[in-house]
C-alpha cells in the first residue's frame, strides 16, 4: 500500500461536498491508500486553516470514528496549477473518458496549465477534441445546475437515428459519464416516464424556473449516487457481478462499487425503491449477477425465477435450479 501523500489529501478534498458525510474506509479504498493513514491525515487537515485558527478559520472537517463530516463550504484550490507532462497526459485521458470537449471550462484550464510545462498544449487540445463527444458546455452547465437544485429543464433533443429535434420538459435527477459520453437520467413529461438522454444529442437546455419533487416509483433510487447522506430513506442491495465488465452505472442507477471478491468478481451496492424492480434486473442477467443481501431482494429474485421457470417448463418444481439469488 503506497504512503499517503499531500496529493492524495488534495484529491480527497476535491471529492467532498458541503454538509455531507462520508465513510473513511470507502474513500481509502477508492484512492488506494491505507485507511489508518487517511484518517490521521484528515484529522490533521481538520486543524488547518488561517490565523487565528479559531473554529471558523479551519477547514470544516470533523472525523468521528470511520466517518468524515463536512460541516461547511470547502475552499477552492487557488493559484496556478503546475503539471508535469505525464500528469497532463493522464488528465487529458481522464477528460476523454469522461466525455469533456475542448470547449469545457475544465478542459480550458487544463490546457492553460499544460502550456506552462514542456508539453504541447495544442496537441493536447487536438487529442481531446478528436476523441470526446462534443456536448455543449451551456447544456452541461444547465443540466448540472438542474440536477443539484431539482429544477425543471426544457430541452431540444434528437433521438438516435432521428433527424428532427423534439422539445421536452424533463426533471433531471442524475448526470454521469460512461464510455466517453455524458448521460442524464430524468423524468420526461412528454413520455410520462423515466428516460436516459445522451447529453451530446441535446441541442439546448434552459431552466424553466419550476422546481420538482422526486416521483414515487420503482426508480426512487435514481440519482442518489454520491455522499452517503443522500441515501437517507433508500434501501441498498449488495450484488456480485461475476463478470466485472458487465457492470454499468447506466443499467444500475445510483450504484457504487464496494470492492472485489477473491475470485475477481465485483461487489456493488445498488439503491432501490422496490424489491420487484431490482429482482427483474437481476433475473434478466441469467445468473451472472447474484444478490448477496438483503433477504427481501433474494426472495424476490427466487420468486420471479420460480414463476418464470414454471411458465417455460410446467411442473418443473417449485424452486429454480439457477443461482439467481
Amino acid at each position: 500500500m503506497p504512503e499517503l501523500g499531500v496529493r492524495d489529501l488534495m484529491a480527497v478534498l476535491a471529492r467532498l461536498s458541503p454538509w455531507c458525510f462520508y465513510e473513511i474506509d470507502e474513500i481509502a479504498r477508492s484512492i488506494g491508500v491505507d485507511v489508518v493513514q487517511l484518517r490521521e491525515g484528515l484529522e490533521t487537515l481538520s486543524t488547518c486553516g488561517v490565523a487565528p485558527y479559531g473554529p471558523g478559520d479551519c477547514l470544516p472537517l470533523l472525523v468521528q470514528g470511520n466517518r468524515l463530516y463536512v460541516t461547511g463550504e470547502l475552499p477552492g484550490v487557488n493559484g496556478p496549477v503546475r503539471l508535469s507532462a505525464p500528469e497532463a497526459r493522464a488528465l487529458a485521458a481522464a477528460l476523454q473518458s469522461a466525455g469533456f470537449s475542448a470547449e469545457d471550462n475544465l478542459t480550458r484550464r487544463l490546457l492553460q496549465a499544460a502550456a506552462t510545462v514542456t508539453f504541447d498544449a495544442k496537441d493536447l487540445e487536438r487529442t481531446v477534441r478528436a476523441t470526446t463527444s462534443g456536448h455543449s458546455p451551456d447544456v452541461f452547465e444547465a443540466l448540472s445546475q438542474a440536477t443539484a437544485t431539482a429544477a425543471v429543464v426544457r430541452i431540444l433533443y434528437t433521438r438516435a437515428g432521428a433527424t428532427e429535434m423534439t422539445e421536452r420538459e424533463i426533471e433531471p435527477v442524475a448526470l454521469y459519464a460512461e464510455r466517453g459520453a455524458w448521460y442524464v437520467t430524468a423524468w420526461c413529461r412528454r413520455a410520462d416516464d423515466w428516460r436516459t438522454f445522451r447529453v451530446d444529442r441535446i441541442a439546448s437546455a434552459g431552466l424553466t424556473g419550476e422546481r420538482f419533487e422526486m416521483r414515487s416509483t420503482d426508480w426512487d433510487a435514481v440519482g442518489l449516487s454520491g455522499p452517503s447522506e443522500r441515501f437517507t430513506g433508500a434501501r441498498t442491495a449488495t450484488l456480485r457481478f461475476r463478470d466485472p465488465v458487465a457492470f454499468s452505472e447506466r443499467d444500475w442507477p445510483g450504484a457504487s462499487i464496494s470492492g472485489e471478491d477473491q475470485d475477481g468478481s465485483l461487489l456493488v451496492e445498488v439503491p432501490y425503491g422496490s424489491p420487484d424492480w431490482i429482482a427483474r434486473r437481476v433475473a434478466s442477467r441469467f445468473g451472472t449477477v447474484v444478490v448477496l443481501a438483503p433477504q427481501e431482494v433474494r426472495a424476490a429474485v427466487t420468486a420471479l425465477a420460480t414463476a418464470t421457470l414454471a411458465e417455460v417448463l410446467p411442473g418443473a418444481g417449485t424452486e429454480p435450479s439457477t443461482d439467481l439469488g
